[in-house]
């Protein structure tokens, strides 16, 4: 960041910064013990939070289940007034996949099946014939043949598997 503290803390009162929601999780594709796809993305590697951003620099962050950090030198915790602070606080509980902007964790998720899919070896099926239009089930196989998955094909399969259905 090219500018100070005094600076920064001006720009704070002024209303002049954005709360940004990031992800940083690890996903880690598998077909677990049951057959199932599963993301592999375990609690210790949710790395889940807020930024605080001032003309496109990072001030502070809040990481959800860990303490909220100032990133600027010379700058402390008391320099952010509590207001912002709140605004950038995630709940201390969330189920999985839940938080208050998921669209940067789901869109991460999506982007890693993406590329799995694409190396992983396995034909990419589906099956329509259930019992209600809005249900349908989606394979990997593995043919023992490794088939060449574009990464159209590999989005169109990561968008269906990924669909979560009408509410």
């Amino acid at each position: 960041m090219t500018f100070g503290r005094k600076i920064i803390i001006k720009r704070l009162k002024a209303g002049d910064f954005q709360v940004e929601h990031h992800c940083g999780c690890g996903f880690h594709w598998h077909i677990d013990g049951m057959g199932k796809l599963d993301d592999g993305c375990e609690s210790h590697e949710r790395l889940e939070g807020n930024l605080l951003i001032v003309d496109g620099g990072s001030v502070a962050q809040w990481i959800r289940y860990e303490s909220r950090e100032v990133l600027v030198d010379g700058m402390e915790d008391s320099d952010i007034p509590d207001e912002i602070w709140q605004k950038m606080r995630n709940p201390d509980y969330c189920k999985r996949g839940e938080s208050p902007d998921c669209s940067p964790h789901e869109s991460n998720r999506r982007d890693s099946l993406v590329e799995w899919l694409m190396v992983s070896g396995f034909d990419l099926d589906h099956d329509d014939e259930r019992d209600s239009a809005k249900e349908y089930t989606m394979f990997v196989r593995d043919n023992g043949i490794k088939p060449e998955i574009t990464r159209k094909e590999a989005e169109k399969w990561a968008d269906s598997f990924l669909y979560p259905g009408c509410n």
